[in-house]
């Protein structure tokens, strides 16, 4: 028996067996429950819970419903997971089980509606880079774990890696993650198979050629690769470990045989290590022994070793039953797991969401030692960084939903406006370049602005009143000056008419900078924008004399006829001014001023045909700013994009990149940088400036 499933059999047995006669629910269907409802009296369980396996039977137990739940009478649910997800599964039944006075149990016996709601600081965040190399420095003989200790995924659980491969193996006549996952639990546990053995099950059970296995093993691997990172402090920490003259090993529970797994630590920068001990090759996990083996084939007399892992049962519990001493290194996840962001494991439903939630807990807390508040709270030295964590996962989601949307449309162009189109412009035209069987259409950034494109469509008085009647502060002398660009006097008459004789003029000179920009050869035109209404779009169809498709990052409500009935798609649900209920109405303005081009807003197109701008009101220090800012962003997505294996059937919930938003809150994270400070929104045309971002 696993020390950890021996670990679960008694806890139960002792806090709920021996000491309670309710009928008890199980939440959780993994490998636990299953070896835990095997060793007990089945008439003491109720039935099992999984909002993911509602219906289904499992070990002769259903897994019930809420409402199947709730009338089983004087029952108690107890929560069979890690000690880092317990309070995550807690808060997604909460509700349920105040409602129908259900007590919720840990394996250990706690009641977890009694626990105080209070600010929590969990070991994982308490732990300090020194703690660590002083306990290195009183032992002789060093172990470390690789996967979550030196070396960690970019995706939640290992076996997601066969999800993603399903993705590029559509033309199989099996599911390949299914198939996988069925070759390798058809072993028994104590037979700690490897990764040739494994594969050579899934040909017998599929059928495959000798060839095609190969393939899929190599992929496999490729894949596993591209998934993986190093964690930069603990590998740091394993080199000042060897330069501190220790004997350092590697201990590991996995399926990759030798050969593999030595190449994928040469490839990530990990050598000078002695030898390694692998489970598939000892035929022995760490709770079943590998570190009995280990020790056999490394003891010296009177040396003292230390153990370095993640896993509490592998890595700490079977190394100290075999006297090794042990630090335990919390693994991302599991610091994401106990933060106060673990409610966005509850939204994570997609794999495009896993490896967005994956990149973030890489981010967050790669290096296990950093510093952070209660609950751990992220503190943010670089305004960038956050950007990263909370903006860029929105900004290419935002992309993803436009590429689908303009595939499904068939447009043969897409406008991407200044100054909001610029970086949005340059992720997709590297998302063009670099997969090319997506064929997307041509992508142009087009000079126009709410002033430039208004005036050049005006045709009658009423639309030059339109565009006087718009909400402005200043004076009449800067209106007409600024919105029409002509010179002005107190005793001079300025009627419609005239304003309308210059807004022709213009529309010529703007009309030809269109046709030079190659927009009239086109059949269906997509037109991208941020956060509007829809007046630019509707103003550049009537110069144009052709219909958009519109796709919005988020559509404000429209309160004109003609806005009305544009042709327009948005991200976010068309909301008025006033609608707060998701954390993009708070951030719109900080968003908007994070993308824009590095100009000042475009102005129009004079009669030589150059270009017009307004005057820059931002610092040199604020341009400096966004062009880091977009770094990062650029960054990110290339990231992304290599992870997410088709952008164009990704699929995912606006509700999860908007959760993952909110946490630029200061209830969430802590910029410890006034740079924020030197950004400004202006809009010129309303005459305003917006400086509180609303943190």
């Amino acid at each position: 028996m696993y020390i950890e499933e021996k670990y679960i059999y008694d806890q139960f047995r002792n806090n709920f067996l021996d000491s309670k006669t309710n009928p008890i629910i199980l939440y959780g269907t993994g490998l636990n429950t299953q070896k835990l409802v095997e060793k007990i009296d089945g008439n003491r369980i109720a039935g099992l819970m999984d909002e993911k396996k509602t219906g289904q039977v499992l070990w002769g137990y259903k897994v019930l419903s809420y409402s199947e739940a709730a009338q089983i009478n004087n029952c108690i649910i107890v929560i069979i997971a890690r000690n880092a997800v317990i309070n995550v599964i807690y808060r997604r039944i909460e509700k349920f089980c105040q409602e129908n006075d259900i007590p919720v149990y840990d394996i250990q016996g706690k009641n977890l509606q009694k626990e105080q709601e209070e600010v929590k600081e969990f070991p994982c965040f308490t732990q300090r880079e020194g703690e660590l190399k002083e306990k290195i420095k009183q032992h002789d003989i060093i172990s470390f774990d690789i996967f979550d200790t030196l070396l960690m995924r970019r995706i939640l659980r290992p076996r997601d890696i066969f999800s993603v491969m399903d993705t590029g193996l559509r033309d199989l006549k099996y599911c390949f993650s299914e198939e996988r996952v069925k070759a390798e639990d058809s072993f028994k546990s104590e037979d700690n198979p490897d990764i040739y053995e494994i594969y050579r099950k899934l040909q017998t059970n599929t059928q495959s050629s000798e060839e095609e296995i190969h393939q899929l093993l190599d992929k496999e691997v490729e894949l596993e690769k591209r998934f993986l990172v190093r964690r930069e402090k603990m590998c740091n920490i394993f080199d000042w470990t060897l330069e501190q003259g220790k004997e350092v090993y590697i201990v590991s529970d996995m399926y990759f045989s030798r050969d593999i797994l030595e190449n994928i630590l040469q490839e990530f920068g990990i050598k000078g290590y002695k030898d390694i001990f692998i489970s598939c090759e000892h035929k022995l996990k760490k709770q079943e022994g590998l570190f009995k083996k280990y020790k056999e084939r490394t003891s010296n007399e009177g040396e003292k070793y230390l153990h370095i892992g993640d896993n509490y049962f592998s890595d700490i519990i079977a190394a100290q039953y075999e006297g090794i001493d042990t630090y335990q290194v919390f693994s991302a996840q599991e610091k994401l797991e106990c933060s106060l962001y673990s409610g966005l494991l509850q939204n994570c439903r997609t794999l495009e969401e896993n490896i967005v939630l994956s990149l973030f807990a890489e981010q967050a807390y790669n290096d296990p030692f950093r510093l952070c508040e209660a609950n751990g709270k992220l503190l943010i030295g670089r305004l960038e960084e956050a950007i990263s964590f909370f903006v860029a996962p929105l900004i290419c989601k935002y992309i993803i939903w436009l590429i689908q949307g303009i595939k499904s449309g068939q447009c043969d162009l897409v406008l991407f406006p200044s100054r909001d189109g610029y970086l949005l412009k340059k992720i997709y035209q590297k998302i063009k370049t670099e997969n090319p069987y997506l064929k997307l259409p041509e992508a142009v950034y087009l000079y126009t602005s709410r002033r430039a494109a208004l005036v050049a469509a005006a045709e009658t008085e009423a639309d030059v009143q339109e565009i006087i009647d718009f909400i402005f502060v200043k004076d009449k002398k800067e209106l007409l000056k600024e919105r029409f660009g002509i010179g002005y006097t107190q005793d001079m008459h300025i009627s419609n008419e005239m304003l309308l004789t210059k807004c022709k003029e213009e529309q010529n000179y703007y009309k030809k900078y269109l046709r030079q920009s190659g927009l009239n050869d086109c059949l269906k035109i997509a037109f991208m924008d941020f956060v509007a209404m829809g007046t630019v779009q509707a103003a550049l169809e009537q110069i144009m004399e052709t219909k958009f498709e519109g796709f919005y990052f988020l559509r404000r409500l429209a309160d004109k006829k003609k806005m009305k009935e544009l042709k327009c798609h948005s991200l976010y649900k068309e909301a008025g001014d006033f609608q707060i209920e998701a954390n993009v109405y708070r951030f719109y303005y900080f968003l908007e001023t994070i993308i824009t081009s590095y100009e000042p807003t475009f102005w129009g197109v004079d009669k030589a045909g150059n270009l017009v701008f307004y005057e820059e009101k931002r610092s040199k220090e604020a341009i400096e700013l966004i062009k880091r800012m977009h770094d990062e962003i650029l960054s990110y997505s290339d990231i992304l994009f290599n992870l997410i294996p088709d952008i164009y059937s990704a699929d995912s919930s606006i509700e999860f990149y908007d959760a993952l938003l909110g946490g630029f809150s200061a209830d969430f994270s802590e910029i410890m940088t006034d740079e924020i400070n030197c950004l400004i929104n202006i809009d010129e045309f309303m005459g305003k400036n917006v400086a509180d971002f609303n943190r």
